[in-house]
Order: structure tokens, then C-alpha cells, then sequence
């Protein structure tokens, strides 16, 4: 199921899963026919490497180490499968950005040369505070481009400029930097003053701006309602009435309210019309506890004469379900611009869960310990939207196989 393959990106060796289904999929994801497997994390966090996705390859996967969003892919259901203990449902994955249809290119080179890069909308090359906001990959948020500048000079294998210390901000995303959201800043959820000329609303999207010009500001890529039908994309401007059709590389310009100039580059369709799968609002399947044993008055009687009947059925700690209200973490307010797997297995509340980012096991309101990201390997409970599940003795790569039992069904 594992695999090594050579000089890749400088490195001498990475390892991959190399599994039929998986090595299937991932070549049809990266539109790749060479590919060799599906690449695991190799520096960073010790308890990210060769137990998930490598974050440069699949950022925002389930099985990535960090998360700026979560998404259950067909590539780790198709890991799950390849372990001979399931059978996914591949109907019930989620749909996934990140790197699709790149090409081998992405992943055997580097995401930057001499400051250019081939992959415009996975990776950026602009400082800040000298960039026009610009789309995160996922079209969600308006973002800015992560560059930092470090003290001593990064890793030949991770220079991407003429200044070797210039760098993104993630180390298991190799340095290279990318696009981030800031505060604010969502299409679905966030402020007009902070993304000036942006429609907000639950079916916005981010689309590339060219020369936009709103209130006599140019403001970069923007938010743009959507209306998708059919394979057929309209959009509507910030104070524009009208709904303009928008064909994939077509350029459209608002015609109304405060626009004063420029236009936008339609997107592909997929991009801004694919849906969530909500995946909460499908039953789960209810395990039922053992029947009781008889009492055996010879085991039960006491020295008064009464009997104890003997426990029936798991104590509450291993129930599948916990219906206790006040320990329901659908309970938590939902962002509209995440993926409803979100809500299933982390909490992303940073004042509830401050080390969320790096996996940690840490309190959380509803009385016991739960996942906060995706590295903890022997915890017994695991919340799923309402249900907590059991689990011992889980293996690096299988740590997170109850978290995607919702969409799978065990052989």
C-alpha cells in the first residue's frame, strides 16, 4: 500500500499510497497518468507525517494536516477502501478544489520558479500590502498572498524567489505561498467595508476583477452573486439590478450603482455553482445496545436476601448516540460558507478550541474530550454532528476511519 518514489521537487524520496483505488483516483483528481500514488506528509508536525495527505498536494482535504476548510474527498474514501475493511458510498464525498485537474506538473514541481508559477490560482507571488485583493482558490473569500520574509535563507528546495529568504508561512505546505483569508473577508459572511464593491450573500462566489473600478477605487477580484441553472452561470454586481450572463473566459462588466469601470473573467461553471453534499441532514445508522442478561439470583443475591441485577447494554461513555442537548455540537452557529463536514468532526470556534489547527485532543464544552483536528489516535469519543462513536486502538492511518463511517459502510 506504500510506496517510495524519487526526486520529486528536489527531495530524493517521498512516500505514497500507491493502493489500486487510490492511485485510480488520484489520477483522475490531478488529471495525472503517471501518477505513482497519493503523496503523505513528510516534514512538519511529527504527528502529521506518514499519517496524512501532504498539505502542499491536498489543502482543505479531510486527511490534510491543517484545515482551512474540510472537505471528505473521494481520495480518503478511497483509502479507507483499499484497506480491505470498507466500502465506500462515493456518492456521498464532497467536492474538492485544491490541485484539480493541475496536471503532474504540480506535483513533481515546484510551486514557484524565479517567481512565477503555472498554478496562479493555488499559488501567489505578491507582498501584501503591494497586491489588489485577490480570490482564494475556492472562490469563497476575496484573500491576500501569504509572503513572509525570514531571517536566514530557506532550503534550496524551497526558494521560489531571487531573495532565498522570501516565503509563505507553512512549513508542510513547503514554503510556498498562497492565498489566505483574512477577517471578513467571506463572500457568503462578510463585511462591504472590508471587501469594498462585493455582493455578500449565500450565493456569492469570488470571480477575478480586471481594471474594476467601484466608487472610483480599483478594487481587484470581487464577490458576485450567483445563479447557476442547467450549466448556466449568471451573476449580479453589488448595486446592479440586472443578472448578467457569464460564460466560462467571457468578460462582463457591471452597469449600474457605484461602477465606474472594468470588468470580470467568467469562471468555470464547477468553480461557483458545485454544491456542499449536507451530509448532516442524512440519518445515521443506530447501533442498538446488547439485550440484557437474565439475572443469576446465584451471581446476584445478597446477604439480605435482595438481588442487583446485572448491568445491561455499554455504559453512556460507549453509546453511539448522545442525545444530550446540551452536549450537541450542531448546536454551534454555522458558517454558511463552510462545508457542512465541518460541523461533523471539529470544532473551529479558535476561542473554544485553540489548538484546533495542530489536532489536539482539548476540552470542549459538552463535558469531554473531542477531536479538534484530525490527529489524535486514542481517544474514545469522536463527535459526529450528534452522535459520538467508539474508538480504540486506531492505527496512524486509520485515525480518523470513524469519522468517515457516515459515508461509508463497513463490508
Amino acid at each position: 500500500m506504500l510506496s517510495q518514489v524519487s526526486n520529486v521537487r528536489g527531495k530524493k524520496e517521498v512516500w505514497v499510497i500507491s493502493s489500486p483505488k487510490v492511485k485510480e483516483l488520484a489520477r483522475k483528481y490531478y488529471n495525472c497518468p503517471t501518477l505513482e500514488g497519493m503523496e503523505l506528509e513528510d516534514i512538519g508536525d511529527k504527528r502529521a507525517v506518514l499519517s496524512h495527505w501532504k498539505e502542499r498536494n491536498a489543502r482543505g482535504e479531510l486527511m490534510a494536516p491543517t484545515f482551512p476548510s474540510i472537505h471528505y474527498s473521494a481520495l480518503t474514501l478511497a483509502a479507507f477502501e483499499d484497506m480491505g475493511v470498507y466500502k465506500a458510498n462515493y456518492d456521498m464525498a464532497e467536492p474538492s478544489w485544491w490541485g484539480n485537474n493541475s496536471g503532474c506538473g504540480l506535483l513533481k514541481n515546484k510551486c514557484l520558479t524565479n517567481g512565477r508559477t503555472d498554478y496562479p490560482e493555488l499559488f501567489c507571488k505578491h507582498i501584501r500590502n503591494k497586491q489588489m485583493p485577490t480570490c482564494t482558490h475556492d472562490r469563497l473569500y476575496v484573500g491576500a498572498c501569504e509572503i513572509r520574509t525570514y531571517s536566514k535563507p530557506l532550503l534550496p528546495q524551497f526558494q521560489y524567489f531571487d531573495n532565498p529568504t522570501l516565503g509563505g508561512d507553512l512549513e508542510m505546505m513547503e514554503y510556498c505561498p498562497r492565498m489566505v483569508k483574512r477577517r471578513d473577508t467571506g463572500c457568503t459572511n462578510g463585511k462591504n467595508y472590508v471587501i469594498v464593491g462585493s455582493f455578500i450573500g449565500p450565493n456569492s462566489r469570488c470571480v477575478n476583477g480586471e481594471e474594476l473600478l467601484y466608487d472610483y477605487q480599483e478594487i481587484g477580484d470581487v464577490c458576485v452573486n450567483t445563479q447557476c441553472s442547467g450549466g448556466n452561470l449568471r451573476v449580479q454586481f453589488l448595486g446592479d439590478d440586472t443578472w448578467h450572463d457569464c460564460n466560462e473566459g467571457e468578460m462582463v462588466a457591471p452597469s449600474g450603482g457605484k461602477w465606474s469601470g472594468g470588468s470580470i473573467r467568467c469562471p468555470k461553471y464547477a468553480d461557483v455553482c458545485t454544491p456542499f453534499l449536507n451530509t448532516s441532514a442524512l440519518p445515521i445508522p443506530v447501533v442498538a445496545p446488547p439485550l440484557a442478561e437474565k439475572p443469576n439470583p446465584a451471581d446476584t443475591n445478597d446477604e439480605s436476601g435482595g438481588t442487583h441485577p446485572k448491568p445491561n447494554a455499554l455504559p453512556s461513555t460507549y453509546r453511539l448516540h448522545n442525545t444530550n442537548p446540551e452536549r450537541n455540537p450542531t448546536n454551534m452557529r454555522r458558517d454558511p460558507g463552510a462545508s457542512p463536514s465541518m460541523y461533523r468532526s471539529h470544532n473551529t470556534n479558535p476561542k473554544r478550541n485553540p489548538t484546533s489547527m495542530r489536532g489536539e485532543v482539548t476540552p470542549n464544552p459538552y463535558g469531554k474530550s473531542s477531536v479538534g483536528g484530525n490527529g489524535n489516535r486514542g481517544g474514545k469519543e469522536f463527535g459526529l454532528g450528534d452522535t459520538s462513536v467508539v474508538a480504540v486502538g486506531l492505527s496512524s492511518l486509520a485515525v480518523l476511519a470513524v469519522a468517515v463511517a457516515v459515508v461509508m459502510a463497513p463490508l
